[in-house]
């Protein structure tokens, strides 16, 4: 039995030296009850406070972000709906020119019913005019808007793109 105590009562001796030295005691934050109020002492309070800090600053950015992402959406589909009317505009000239061009070969008998046509030509392309007008102006309010965002999120430490995503 001796030279099996002898054996194992090193090793007892190593198990329990690390086992105990695995279970020390780690540092953790303590709270202390004031008043009915939990406040945290120790290194740990600044720890939570910065990385509540850190928190908000993230929860900001993405607030920023979903503002400035509506707002671009906005200038986007104004964008879009302008191009629409442009192109509405140039159809329409160039179907009038075509349409012209055409006349031109004819007698002048009809010109009264080209009188007729050219007055209808011309108030199709006035509305298509008045399309573009408004486009251009819900593009302008909209871009406006999305630069004031933009100055307010430079403002408040963060960064927007300048114009579209998609080049």
């Amino acid at each position: 039995m001796n030279q099996v105590g002898s054996v194992y009562i090193p090793t007892l001796f190593i198990l329990c030296l690390l086992f105990f030295s695995s279970c020390g005691e780690r540092k953790k934050q303590k709270i202390s009850w004031v008043e009915g109020q939990g406040t945290a002492t120790d290194q740990g309070s600044e720890d939570l406070n910065a990385h509540y800090l850190v928190l908000e600053r993230q929860r900001n950015a993405l607030q920023y972000e979903l503002q400035w992402l509506g707002a671009r959406a906005k200038v986007a589909r104004a964008e879009m709906e302008l191009n629409l009317a442009l192109s509405a505009e140039k159809r329409l000239m160039t179907e009038i020119r075509r349409f012209s061009d055409k006349n031109q070969g004819f007698a002048n008998s009809d010109e009264l019913q080209s009188k007729q046509y050219q007055i209808s030509w011309d108030a199709k392309l006035e509305a298509r005019r008045k399309e573009v007008t408004k486009a251009r102006a819900q593009v302008n309010l909209f871009s406006r808007e999305l630069n004031e965002l933009r100055f307010e999120i430079s403002k408040n430490g963060f960064s927007s793109p300048a114009k579209g995503l998609v080049k």
